[in-house]
C-alpha cells in the first residue's frame, strides 16, 4: 500500500502512469519496445506474470542488476530471506527491484486507514555506485485536504555504501504532517541473500556487509 499510494500521488500531480511498459527503463533498447509479458509498477518494481502453463516464458529484462523479491508461500506477500528465494508459489508473478531503488512497504492493508503504517519496511537494491533512493508519501488517506495545505508528509530515504557499511538516512521531509513514533525495518537485497536491521523511523540505520 505505501509504495502504490506514493505513486498514485505522483500520477495525480504529473500524470505519470502507475503501470508502465518495460521500455520506460530504456527507450533506446528496441527489444523492450515489443516486450509485453512484464511491466513496471511505479518504475521501481518489475512484475513478470506467469502467462504460459509451464512458466517457461522469460521476458526481455532491462539492463542492470534487478534483484528478485521473493514471495512468502504462507500468505502470498512479498518477503526477503537470507536463505534464498521461496519458489513454492510458482504461479505468482515474479518481482524484481530496480537498481538504486528504495521501495517503502508496510503491513497488509485493504484500505488506507485500516491500521497504522507501522512498521515501515524499506526494501533496498543498491546501484553500481552503491546508492539508492526512494520516497514515501503519506496524508490522511481520504479527502483532498492535502491539495490546499501542508497536511501531508513526503519522506525521501537514501542509502549509501561506504566500504563494508551501508548507511540509510532521511535526506529530506516535505509537508507539515508530524512523523509518528514507529518502527522501521531495512531489507537490503544482495546477491548472497538479504541483510536486515531495525530501528525507529528518523534514525540513521547502518548495515554491515561483512
Amino acid at each position: 500500500m505505501p509504495y502504490i499510494y506514493t505513486h498514485f500521488k505522483d500520477a495525480s500531480v504529473n500524470g505519470s502512469p502507475v503501470r508502465q511498459p518495460l521500455f520506460f527503463t530504456d527507450a533506446k533498447n528496441p527489444a523492450l519496445r515489443s516486450e509485453d509479458d512484464g511491466f513496471l509498477l511505479g518504475g521501481e518494481l518489475l512484475v513478470v506474470p506467469q502467462l504460459v502453463p509451464d512458466r517457461s516464458r522469460v521476458p526481455v529484462m532491462p539492463t542492470g542488476n534487478w534483484r528478485e523479491l521473493a514471495w512468502d508461500a504462507t500468505n502470498a506477500s512479498p518477503k526477503n530471506t537470507t536463505k534464498g528465494l521461496d519458489r513454492q508459489n510458482v504461479e505468482l508473478p515474479r518481482l524484481y527491484v530496480r537498481p538504486g531503488a528504495i521501495i517503502p512497504t508496510g503491513p497488509v492493508m485493504e484500505y488506507t486507514s485500516e491500521k497504522p503504517l507501522d512498521p515501515v519496511t524499506l526494501i533496498i537494491n543498491l546501484d553500481d555506485n552503491g546508492t539508492a533512493r526512494g520516497e514515501l508519501y503519506e496524508d490522511a488517506g481520504d479527502g483532498y485536504a492535502d491539495r490546499n495545505s501542508q497536511d501531508f508528509r513526503k519522506t525521501t530515504y537514501v542509502a549509501e555504501r561506504k566500504g563494508d557499511t551501508v548507511r540509510v538516512t532521511i535526506e529530506k521531509t516535505e509537508g507539515a504532517l508530524k512523523r509518528p513514533q514507529r518502527s522501521i525495518v531495512v531489507r537490503l537485497l544482495t546477491d548472497n541473500g538479504d541483510l536486515l536491521t531495525t530501528g525507529q523511523d528518523g534514525d540513521v540505520l547502518t548495515l554491515s556487509l561483512k
